[in-house]
């Protein structure tokens, strides 16, 4: 998971979308998080889980265990889709390239899977349930301290269309739905973080990320209205074709 940083308009900074590392150079996120007109993006933190602590600490049977200290990442590049569009959330996906490596051998940062091969591409999501993770608002309407997660039922294309019919987002297979209609959601400031699923990859169990927090109702978890994912395998040559070495 990464958190990316921003200078407010008023005063100081904050967290305000998330993203993924997916290599030890690139953050995967969303475009629109990248275009924001009121907030300039500064920077990304990875190797966080309770923001306010750092590091991380827990005590178990008598003894304290902590995780590594966060690593605050300058930007060197961001790379957003060029054909986003910011009434239809078509395309709504982004690389964010850094300008020091992440150091990855920390337990507390690791690169997510990318549906890469024939395998993970082109799955049937529907009837599953797949997990969302980010420090968007909660049902108190504060944003998270800590990075929560919640496992949502995928809802078919065509609900999904439906759902959204009166507005100017609209749903395509280059989408996957879900949440909202029948369980939890992401929510505000989950925005670019991932819609993943353990799966087995080179005969081992990993996370894969499937979807990018897009888009979804003005309220969080409205029933009808499911939130709406950026389809990552359909974006797996955008990606490498836009990452260098």
């Amino acid at each position: 998971m990464a958190l990316l940083n921003y200078r407010l308009r008023k005063s100081g900074t904050g967290f305000r979308c998330g993203g993924t590392v997916i290599n030890n150079w690139y953050i995967l996120t969303a475009a629109h998080c990248l275009l924001s007109s009121s907030l300039q993006l500064i920077g990304v933190r990875v190797g966080e889980h309770t923001i306010i602590t750092d590091p991380d600490c827990e005590v178990r049977f008598g003894k304290r265990y902590c995780a590594d200290p966060v690593q605050d990442l300058e930007i060197a590049e961001v790379i957003p889709h060029p054909e986003f569009d910011t009434k239809t959330f078509a395309n709504d996906i982004g690389l964010i390239r850094l300008a020091n490596r992440i150091n990855i051998t920390v337990d507390s940062v690791k690169p997510i899977c990318l549906p890469t091969t024939e395998d993970l591409r082109n799955k049937n999501f529907e009837n599953v349930k797949l997990t969302v993770t980010g420090w968007g608002i909660t049902e108190t309407d504060q944003r998270s301290l800590d990075l929560l997660q919640a496992n949502v039922p995928v809802v078919s294309e065509k609900q999904c269309r439906k759902a959204y019919q009166q507005s100017q987002a609209i749903v395509t297979r280059r989408h996957i739905c879900a949440g909202g209609i029948n369980g939890g959601d992401s929510c505000s400031g989950d925005s670019g973080g991932p819609l993943k699923t353990i799966t087995y990859h080179n005969a081992d169990a990993r996370f894969v990320q499937y979807g990018i927090v897009s888009f979804g109702p003005r309220f969080c978890g409205q029933g009808g209205f499911p939130g709406v994912y950026t389809r990552v395998d359909y974006y797996m040559d955008w990606i490498l074709d836009n990452m260098k070495p």
